[in-house]
């Protein structure tokens, strides 16, 4: 197997394998608990009779996680199309959270 190397300025060498990696899908993240050091979030899948099963927990150093959020919120803002979808669910969610808060 023959592997790439990529290299940042800020981060350390990212080797990646070119074969396949493992695919695991989830419908949803159920439970996210951050700690100091780590975090854990628990993925599902949803059923057909619209039940919520738990199947994995990712845990990764919290550190990483904020990177993770960092990366993922300027790839969105990069992507007009992926960003103004996003635009329109956060306008939902933000509804919701004034609803539950209260606020109309």
């Amino acid at each position: 197997m023959s592997v790439k190397t990529v290299k940042s300025s800020k981060k350390p060498a990212v080797t990646t394998a070119e074969a396949p990696l493992e695919v695991i899908y989830a419908d949803r993240i159920v439970s996210v608990g951050v700690g100091q050091s780590v975090s854990r979030l628990t993925l599902a899948t949803e059923t057909s009779e619209l039940s919520v099963i738990p199947f994995a927990q990712l845990v990764i150093p919290t550190p990483i996680l904020f990177d993770t959020i960092e990366f993922l919120t300027k790839y969105v803002m990069e992507n007009s199309e992926t960003n103004a979808s996003l635009i329109d669910s956060l306008a939902t969610f933000k509804s919701k959270l004034d609803e539950l808060g209260g606020r109309k």
